[in-house]
């Protein structure tokens, strides 16, 4: 009888130790899914916070390019006037040199226009300077 009691105590020890057990493990799988559900939660956010910083990144290059671009046209903007500051002074100088003259009145149209003109009978000049 004390086999049977100790076998009966044993088995009560181990059936609550397997009750106890089974308990801890059914608190780890809640635990686990709450955590799961927390991180999965967390993901979805920062997939959605990664989807906007691409697209906040990919808005800002093509500003960068848009910027560049007209930074470029900028510089050959200035090419250009480099190149008509060039035209001015050829001008100035094929004036000189047709007019006989020496002065520097600063439009360049005006020499340009005196020297078509020159050629062009008195009555059409004065109508053309009177324009001008």
């Amino acid at each position: 009888l004390d086999i049977f009691t100790s076998l009966e105590e044993s088995n009560l020890f181990l059936i609550q130790n397997s009750q106890d057990t089974e308990q801890a493990l059914e608190e780890l799988e809640q635990k686990f899914a709450v955590l799961r559900k927390t991180r999965e939660a967390m993901s979805n956010k920062m997939q959605v916070q990664i989807s906007q910083l691409e697209r906040q990144i990919f808005e800002e290059k093509s500003k960068c390019d848009e910027l560049k671009q007209a930074i470029s046209q900028s510089h050959g903007g200035s090419e250009i006037e480099e190149l008509l500051d060039g035209l001015a002074g050829g001008v100035v100088e094929v004036h000189g040199v047709c007019m006989h003259e020496n002065q520097d009145d600063g439009d360049t149209l005006r020499r340009i226009l005196a020297w078509v003109l020159g050629s062009w009978p008195k009555s059409t000049r004065r109508s053309c300077w009177t324009v001008w």
